[in-house]
């Protein structure tokens, strides 16, 4: 028995398939025409393009097609290519050691961020400099396996072009070392409605090929050559499992209580392949799409019109509902090598989120226009990250309107009573947020930094888990506080943070009078049942409960009372 990580919801028992993942050695040696060289990096870029577009043309999943169409964009990226050429003509070196090179820089550059979310773009490239070094030296990619009987995928780390060629009728599950929960390759799976999990170190030297595998993608386990019991008791639970998706997709589009309080349970995404999902999902709209992607994934800022096309494509998709888009948030642990960030002892009590923006007015100034033109085509919302006082939402605001007013000369139209908000996430916003709650029109709390500032733990620090807690009573207070001041104000709060999925945490979030929680995708569905199990009227004195309590533990234990 192991015990990984669950990326992907669901079980499946069938036998292992342990592949290795098909490395190239690339060896290096100068050359004197770095002109050729040059026209063969092209000439693969190209080829790996064809082949991926006719790729795509195979697909039939709109999830797995956007994923893929990722790859694509970045292998069309002109500044890519630009600095492999570059790096052939500075070194005199073969082009296969400059793609090589390069392409591990930006490996390592994702790798090595703290984000889960954007540290797991780095598996793309990976995916990108095996097509094209491939191609380069005649080689063919590993076709999917012929298979003749169900099984589960076991590899160190799995490809997301990789998954999409595989026998999707046959693979009923994916087991790897390596990955995240944001990574494309999860995302794949859960779009296949398939069990994965992650994070099981050494896991192909672990598990042999037809191994029986009965595995449990909630609870991230794997059982090796289960007994009859075990299987029977899996068969039931699957069973169970088929019926109960059955009875989520028939759950009303909209969230509430028995006693009919709304709640709106809203998706957090990075990307236009993270909207679909959401909308898959009933999703009621996007309570924090995170623009910083759109960032990382360049060499170059992005342009006013590239960044407008992204927020229009996310706009339509979602059919008029409510779209908060969060403006970019650099720094700390996301940085970019195009813009000037002075290296910090403490990035993340640094230049970052709001403070990067303004110190960066042009660039701000870029975003906001393309946000503001993009308004045009849905129900969008702005939102800072980082706020930690009135001066810095007012600059921010002040610049919004110079952008408005840029607009308004040049005849571009936009919406004029578009609504601003701000993120709480660090402790003076939460503390001032009688103050802030006049001069903004809602609140976002985002659970995740606030649980770092307020408790000083680095949430990325293993030896410190248990003191990063949403179940500190001093968070809580906090996002009470806020919550009031907002009540107070006739502004909404929503909850954006990984706290807003903790189900313990529902009823109290629902008696503090929090408006809306926005999570991943996949957990919305399964919340809505659990709202729809609950009566406010019957949560009143929770909270003061929980604020009469003196440790994180206490209030689990209490919390979780309430959804027995």
């Amino acid at each position: 028995m192991y015990k990984g990580t669950g990326v992907s919801r669901g079980l499946a028992i069938a036998r292992a398939l342990v592949i290795s993942n098909q490395e190239i050695s690339v060896k290096t040696y100068e050359v004197e025409d770095v002109k050729s060289e040059s026209q063969r990096v092209t000439l693969a870029f190209h080829k790996a393009k064809l082949e991926i577009e006719e790729f795509i043309s195979t697909l039939t999943n709109e999830e797995e097609k956007n994923i893929i169409n990722t790859q694509l964009m970045m292998l069309e990226d002109p500044e890519l290519l630009k600095e492999i050429d570059n790096y052939i003509k500075d070194n005199s070196v073969n082009a296969e050691s400059a793609i090589d090179k390069i392409l591990d820089a930006y490996i390592a550059m994702f790798e090595q961020m703290p984000d889960e979310y954007m540290s797991q773009r780095a598996v793309d490239i990976k995916d990108i400099k095996t097509r094209v070094l491939l191609t380069m030296t005649r080689r063919t990619r590993m076709d999917a396996i012929e298979l003749d009987h169900d099984c589960i995928i076991v590899a160190d780390e799995i490809l997301p072009s990789y998954m999409t060629q595989l026998d999707q009728t046959k693979v009923v599950g994916f087991i790897s070392s390596k990955g995240g929960v944001n990574s494309h390759s999860s995302i794949i799976a859960r779009s296949m409605q398939k069990p994965m999990i992650i994070g099981l170190k050494d896991v192909v030297t672990q598990l042999k090929t037809d191994d029986m595998l009965a595995i449990d993608g909630s609870k991230g386990m794997v059982y090796v050559n289960p007994d009859e019991a075990l299987i029977t008791d899996f068969e039931k639970q699957m069973e169970a499992m088929r019926l109960q998706r059955e009875l989520l997709r028939m759950l009303p589009d909209v969230t509430a209580t028995k006693d009919s309080h709304h709640i709106g349970l809203y998706a957090n995404i990075g990307s236009i392949e993270d909207a679909k999902y959401a909308a898959e999902n009933k999703a009621e709209g996007i309570g924090l799409f995170r623009t910083e992607f759109i960032y990382l994934n360049q060499s170059e800022l992005p342009s006013e019109q590239y960044q407008y096309e992204i927020y229009k494509s996310v706009l339509k998709l979602m059919k008029g509902k409510e779209v908060v888009i969060r403006t970019v948030d650099i720094g700390a642990d996301k940085q970019l090598d195009y813009i000037d960030i002075p290296k910090e002892d403490n990035p993340f009590l640094g230049l970052r989120g709001i403070r990067l923006c303004l110190v960066n007015k042009e660039m701000f100034k870029t975003h906001l226009r393309a946000l503001l033109r993009a308004s045009m085509h849905g129900e969008m919302k702005i939102m800072y990250p980082m706020i930690s006082s009135l001066e810095e939402l007012q600059t921010a605001n002040y610049i919004l309107e110079e952008c408005m007013l840029e607009l308004d000369e040049e005849n571009i139209p936009y919406k004029r009573n578009i609504k601003v908000g701000m993120m709480v996430e660090v402790p003076s916003a939460a503390i001032n947020s009688d103050i802030l709650a006049k001069h903004t029109d809602f609140f976002s709390i985002g659970t995740n930094d606030l649980i770092q500032y307020t408790v000083a733990v680095d949430r990325m620090n293993e030896q410190l888990l248990n003191l990063y807690s949403p179940y500190d009573p001093a968070v809580l207070r906090l996002i009470k506080l806020t919550a009031e001041n907002a009540r107070k104000n006739n502004i909404p709060v929503s909850i954006c943070g990984e706290a807003a999925s903790e189900e313990a945490l529902l009823p109290l979030f629902l008696a503090m009078g929090i408006n809306s929680l926005s999570m991943s995708a996949g957990e919305i569905l399964p919340l809505r049942k659990k709202v729809g199990e609950f009566q406010l009227k019957l949560l009143k004195t929770i909270s003061e409960e929980v604020m009469a309590l003196e440790t994180a533990g206490e209030i689990k234990n209490h919390l979780k009372k309430y959804m027995r």
